[in-house]
């Protein structure tokens, strides 16, 4: 699991932007011990701090031209920009105790299970796949213009979909099984998801619900990427998509970008976050897209036998390893005190750790 120590748990560790407002009651009722689940700080008073956690971008990461597309500079557009956010949890402890260190052994036991029993639905999926992707290489190659190509790419992703939908289906089974398992035994587990956050549109979908926690310190926020079982498009079975265009070679190219692993990260107060019941407290996370693909270049890419440019676990490895890594250590965190849904320089209390690790390190 990736960890960054924060002075003041104001630098969140995540692959846009994530806001995380407190929105806490002016009515907080004294010691609900009885009906409140979570893990009660130390220096908790019993009394309830209200929390709503929701979504924003940053207006300084790229110039958006439309509705439509972010202009990053250097002929790089992105015109499709999802994450999908798995479960949330806050927590007190700095560190693991040994009841958390027990259950993550028991999930991931148990994450091994599951996967075991939809394996050969996966497998199926995978080889049809693989299958349908030479098919349309030899189609793609005889094909006698771009405009051909283009209709064969729509034909392609038509067919993957049906191909990814079986796999979602297979997984998205086992890992309900799991989040409800967990769920039952970890008070701290506050949003489950999926919910996904649309970085051009500057929407999530659906709404995050409000949640109630103790009042007190807070000194670890752990938050998870995993891919997408629902979707109806190139999203599913994805953790990040990011879809553009760039100038390659004299020539403006499709790009995608996908990250398909569940990946986990905790983000450490090391003095704590203090969350009291009578004050509205926000914090902002931000992912900086334009860093993402700072000293990135596209160029040297290779193009598919349809002529996009695929930057994955598979293809460009180089970039997309990268890539990967820059969406992690460019993301930003503050108090957005005046609750603009921004950070200005002044609310910026320090910036995210380099030694973040990778997304399979931190795979769950």
């Amino acid at each position: 699991m990736s960890q960054v120590i924060l002075p003041k748990f104001q630098n969140f560790l995540a692959l846009a932007s994530l806001a995380l407002s407190h929105a806490c009651s002016n009515s907080a009722t004294p010691d609900p011990d009885a009906t409140m689940k979570g893990t009660r700080p130390s220096d908790s008073s019993g009394q309830i701090a209200g929390v709503q956690l929701s979504f924003a971008s940053e207006s300084a990461a790229g110039l958006k031209l439309s509705s439509a597309s972010i202009d990053l500079g250097n002929a790089l557009i992105l015109t499709d920009v999802r994450i999908n956010i798995g479960k949330i949890k806050i927590k007190p402890a700095a560190s693991e105790d040994e009841n958390e260190k027990s259950l993550k052994e028991s999930m991931a036991s148990r994450k091994k299970e599951l996967e075991r029993s939809h394996e050969f639905e996966k497998a199926k999926g995978e080889a049809d796949i693989k299958s349908l992707e030479e098919e349309y290489k030899n189609l793609f190659t005889s094909a006698n213009s771009e405009i051909e190509k283009a209709d064969l790419r729509r034909l392609y992703e038509l067919e993957k979909t049906k191909h990814e939908q079986a796999i979602a289906q297979a997984q998205k089974q086992a890992e309900e099984d799991l989040d409800t398992l967990e769920a039952e035994q970890d008070p701290d587990l506050r949003w489950k998801g999926p919910y996904v956050l649309d970085l051009v549109s500057g929407s999530v979908s659906p709404e995050l619900p409000a949640t109630q926690i103790f009042d007190g310190s807070y000194h670890r926020l752990q938050f998870q990427l995993k891919p997408n079982r629902t979707a109806d498009d190139s999203l599913l079975n994805k953790s990040i998509l990011i879809k553009g265009t760039t100038n390659w070679n004299g020539s403006i190219s499709p790009f995608v970008f996908t990250l398909a692993e569940s990946a986990e990260f905790q983000v450490i107060s090391k003095d704590g976050y203090s969350l009291p019941a009578d004050t509205d407290n926000r914090l902002l996370v931000m992912f900086q897209p334009k860093l993402w693909f700072d000293q990135v270049n596209l160029s040297q890419a290779s193009q598919d036998s349809s002529g996009v440019i695929l930057i994955d676990s598979e293809h460009n490895k180089d970039l997309y390893l990268m890539i990967r890594a820059q969406i992690k250590a460019s993301t930003r965190a503050g108090h957005d005190r005046d609750g603009d849904g921004q950070l200005k320089s002044s609310e910026l209390d320090g910036e995210t750790k380099d030694d973040v690790g990778s997304a399979e390190d931190a795979e769950s």
